[in-house]
């Protein structure tokens, strides 16, 4: 099933810029592969806007490719540090990826944003986790937090 089937319904959004009118509306917030895509120097703006638009104890759910998942292996193979080379470059810019994540780096990002109770948790666990797409499970971070002010 679609994930509006599921939530009932689908709100998109440009994080980015805050609209006043989404301040204090959602219960929850849903980020599956979306933070890669947004500059970097954008990030953490995306992020207090997130928070913004939360009710008191509104959760979100963030979902990135993981950084880790991605370094490289090197051998003493020519031939396979170029297709690492190549595969890695593949996965930070196609589908027009603007910044990497390691699981520190979000963590660090929603504190800065206001959040608390923040928790990298697994693949369908923890808030909001049965919105995760199995597709992205194998190459994924998850992290949650929960809005408290």
């Amino acid at each position: 099933p679609s994930l509006e089937r599921q939530l009932g319904y689908e709100l998109l959004i440009n994080i980015t810029s805050c609209d006043k009118n989404l301040i204090n509306i959602a219960d929850g917030i849903f980020l599956s592969h979306v933070l890669e895509h947004i500059p970097p120097n954008l990030a953490l703006e995306a992020l207090k806007n997130c928070f913004r638009y939360l009710k008191k104890d509104g959760c979100l759910r963030i979902v990135v490719p993981d950084l880790e998942k991605m370094k490289l292996n090197p051998t003493n193979e020519a031939t396979d540090n170029i297709r690492n080379a190549i595969n890695l470059n593949r996965g930070f810019y196609d589908w027009g990826h603007k910044f990497m994540y390691h699981s520190d780096l979000v963590i660090f990002l929603l504190e800065e944003a206001g959040f608390s109770n923040i928790e990298q948790v697994d693949f369908q666990k923890g808030l909001l986790g049965k919105t995760d797409l199995a597709k992205y499970k194998q190459v994924s971070i998850y992290v949650t937090a929960i809005k408290q002010n």
